[in-house]
């Protein structure tokens, strides 16, 4: 079981507002760097879909607790990048209010 499951459930229960009343489904694309601690730096939205979803991924990714970093061949931590696609989908009561 993924680590990242709870954390989708954060998406679902605080999808925007804007983003609700204006129909706005699709993937926002975050990159973050996992630095030898295990903590995120450098939060970065590289893929936007608008009505603040955006916003919202970058808030739950902050949330996250600490990673386990990634190790060189010498066995020592090192610093990393990622790249998390997240998708934003309505739930099918909400996709007609934009029409």
């Amino acid at each position: 079981r993924s680590t990242l499951v709870p954390y989708t459930t954060l998406f679902r229960s605080s999808y925007p507002d804007k983003a609700k009343e204006q129909g706005i489904e699709g993937r926002v694309v975050v990159q973050f760097d996992i630095d030898t601690d295990g903590s995120m730096q450098n939060i970065t939205v590289i893929e936007d879909i608008g009505g603040d979803c955006a916003e919202e991924a970058v808030r739950v990714i902050a949330l996250m607790p600490k990673w386990e970093p990634a190790l060189s061949w010498s066995n020592k931590a090192v610093k990393y990048p990622v790249t998390l696609p997240i998708m934003f989908s309505l739930p099918e009561e909400n996709k007609n209010c934009a029409e």
